[in-house]
């Protein structure tokens, strides 16, 4: 009795997990489409990669960090699988950075899109493909490490100091300065 329901929820997890796979390269196969290239193209596994990685406006470094992870993932030790897995998410959340910025163009909600693709994007590939807010913007300016380069040029510097300025008339006064050499205001 058990063998048999066993038997039916295997192949029930079986069935589940195809449909959800299929679902998965049609939605990938309608977002290729919708960004002018070749549906088939989404199809093919490390192609669509490289196609993401160049729609996403990304160093093509990122692709060959992205194989060579799942090379090791599927034959490493222990330790060196997780590294992997960690590399392989790294590198997704880059390229849904920037494709997700394209795709959106440019609205507030970046940020969250970036991340729900980045961690379910089972649930979310099928959003940018069935939404018709969604469209692919080859224009948008993107940068080539994503939110990397966002973070090495942001404007926050934790060493920078505030320029003094005068009260009265805002002339620019250095530290040491006791009066504005401008207007003569005590500071």
């Amino acid at each position: 009795m058990y063998g048999f329901l066993l038997a039916i929820l295997s192949i029930t997890v079986i069935m589940v997990g195809i449909s959800l796979s299929a679902f998965y390269l049609y939605c990938n196969y309608l977002l290729f489409e919708k960004c002018n290239v070749d549906g088939w193209k989404g199809l093919i596994p490390f192609y669509n990669t490289y196609i993401k990685i160049r729609l996403a406006g990304l160093k093509l470094w990122y692709l060959i960090l992205f194989i060579s992870a799942v090379i090791l993932l599927i034959d490493s030790s222990t330790g060196l699988k997780l590294l992997c897995v960690l590399i392989i998410l790294f590198v997704s959340s880059l390229i849904s950075y920037n494709f997700t910025k394209r795709m959106n163009n440019g609205k507030t909600k970046h940020v969250v899109d970036f991340m729900l693709l980045t961690f379910v994007p089972i649930i979310y590939l099928p959003v940018l493909v069935f939404n018709d807010e969604y469209t692919f913007d080859n224009t948008v300016e993107v940068t080539p490490n994503a939110y990397i380069d966002k973070i090495q040029t942001s404007d926050f510097d934790i060493y920078k100091k505030e320029e003094k300025t005068c009260k009265k008339c805002g002339t620019r006064i250095s530290e040491t300065d006791k009066y504005c050499p401008e207007c003569g205001k005590k500071q």
